[in-house]
């Protein structure tokens, strides 16, 4: 104990316990004995802090054991204290490695994802540039098509340099920018511009032209085209598609609304579900379950919340707090 402690023996035995360890575990330790003096129980066992005379912490493991006479009551306590100080360090080395892991591990989910959902936008959208180029034979559509391709190519240019970002092994946490967001929505509806001017979807934008907020590109980029591209494949056969894309600044946040006219999803019986991982609503072919989960991820990862509101037949309106 004069090891644990740094107290001389003489030091030692002019003090008490309960000036040795920790107030809160002083406490639960009473009660221990209280329960062992009282028979409820017949041992202690209990990590404790204590505190050095250098003010340096020690945690220690107390078993204490009752002794009793002829007659059984508690005559003496015999207790063991044990140094567990580097134990605990190790212990505590090994949650933070384990929390790097995992939020590794979720940095690497986001860019799986962004990967197989930004870059397949792009794609998507090339081909179908091309194949419609090749269709025409009109010379204005040629060269509309042309431009958009140009436009495309500069968006799947700027999707890579932040992909690149994600990945660098330099970062351990996401580098947020000053972004000017109607032009990076206007940039980001380029990934669908062909399926939006071949199917006359309306898109209408509210967003003022200086409007900046503070994000990671290549994550609000992933939310915007998860939730445009869901109003798309949701979209309600009976109607002309139409989306809403707004935002408005206040006291140093940004709230971003995308809504639709869609199919609408049932809320009563999905509500505790609907960002959960693998979880679907409707019957599609390219459901996975994995997009409004992420969206979520992303959007909390840059200290943002997202929530929903949606009426069958009526449509759905996703609000993002950044």
């Amino acid at each position: 104990l004069e090891r644990i402690t740094k107290l001389k023996n003489n030091d030692l035995l002019k003090t008490t316990f309960d000036k040795l360890i920790d107030e809160s575990d002083f406490t639960e330790w009473f009660d221990h004995l209280e329960k062992v003096l009282n028979k409820k129980t017949d041992h202690i066992k209990q990590t404790i802090t204590l505190r050095a005379s250098d003010g340096s912490i020690v945690y220690t493991q107390t078993i204490c054991n009752v002794l009793h006479d002829e007659h059984g009551d508690p005559e003496n306590l015999v207790i063991q204290i044990l140094d567990i100080t580097n134990e605990r360090k190790v212990e505590k080395e090994k949650k933070i490695f384990h929390k790097e892991i995992m939020s590794k591990n979720e940095r690497l989910l986001n860019f799986a994802y962004i990967v197989s959902h930004n870059l397949r936008s792009h794609s998507s959208n090339f081909k179908g540039l091309i194949d419609f180029y090749k269709e025409s034979e009109e010379q204005e559509i040629r060269s509309k098509i042309i431009s958009m391709l140009d436009i495309s190519s500069d968006n799947l240019n700027q999707t890579i340099e932040d992909l690149n970002q994600v990945v660098s092994v330099h970062s351990n946490k996401i580098e947020l920018k000053n972004i000017a967001l109607k032009e990076f929505v206007l940039h980001t509806l380029e990934s669908v511009s062909l399926e939006v001017m071949k199917n006359e979807y309306i898109i209408e934008i509210d967003i003022k032209s200086d409007t900046k907020i503070v994000a990671f590109p290549a994550y609000l980029e992933s939310i915007l085209l998860n939730l445009i591209t869901n109003s798309i494949r949701y979209r309600d056969p009976k109607k002309q598609l139409k989306i809403i894309i707004s935002a408005k600044v206040s006291n140093e946040s940004c709230t971003i609304i995308v809504s639709d006219n869609g199919i609408g999803i049932d809320l009563d019986r999905n509500k505790d579900k609907i960002f959960g991982m693998y979880k679907t609503f409707h019957e599609h072919k390219d459901s996975n379950g994995l997009g409004l989960f992420m969206t979520k991820n992303q959007v909390e990862a840059m200290g943002g919340n997202i929530s929903v509101q949606s009426k069958i037949g009526a449509g759905t309106k996703f609000t993002i707090e950044l």
